[in-house]
């Protein structure tokens, strides 16, 4: 079975929102959780290629809105250094595997520092840098404890406009 979260924004901040999802998917034991922001459009047939890459986290690359860049990077190795979440296939186990807080919005924000056209934050522990969102956030935690990430490669989501 797939537990789908969706995270929503009357759920409190977006760290909030994407743990008050996991738990609730968590209680249905399922095989997977399909974690789909509420912006995002999914491929076709993408459920069925998350699951043939056989990892802890399968993602389907997010572009950031009307560009063409890819939202994740990779080490020097190959592996995956981080991404986003917004449209990702995640086995249920990778929770155990990390402490909480699963996610993390704890991010100060330093007006009229803007860096590459985006505000910047301060950090305040490892996980996180400039403009580090809640789910680069898990990742980065994943990574660390070794949870294995890929991303389908050339498939892509869409945002569209609220």
């Amino acid at each position: 079975m797939i537990a789908i979260a969706i995270p929503r924004k009357e759920f409190g901040t977006r760290a909030e929102a994407r743990t008050k999802e996991v738990e609730r998917c968590l209680a249905m034991n399922p095989d997977y959780i399909l974690f789909l922001d509420s912006d995002q459009t999914m491929p076709d047939k993408s459920i069925e290629l998350m699951k043939l890459l056989d990892v802890d986290i399968a993602v389907i690359d997010t572009p950031p809105h009307d560009t063409d860049l890819q939202n994740f990077t990779r080490n020097p190795d190959g592996t995956i250094s981080h991404t986003t979440i917004a449209c990702s296939l995640i086995r249920p186990s990778v929770f155990d595997r990390i402490e909480k807080p699963w996610f993390s919005s704890r991010y100060n924000f330093i007006q009229g520092q803007p860096l590459h056209g985006k505000y910047s934050y301060q950090k305040i522990d490892k996980y996180q840098d400039d403009n580090v969102g809640e789910d680069i956030y898990f990742v980065r935690k994943c990574v660390e404890a070794g949870v294995s990430i890929e991303v389908i490669p050339g498939l892509k989501c869409n945002h569209f406009k609220l």
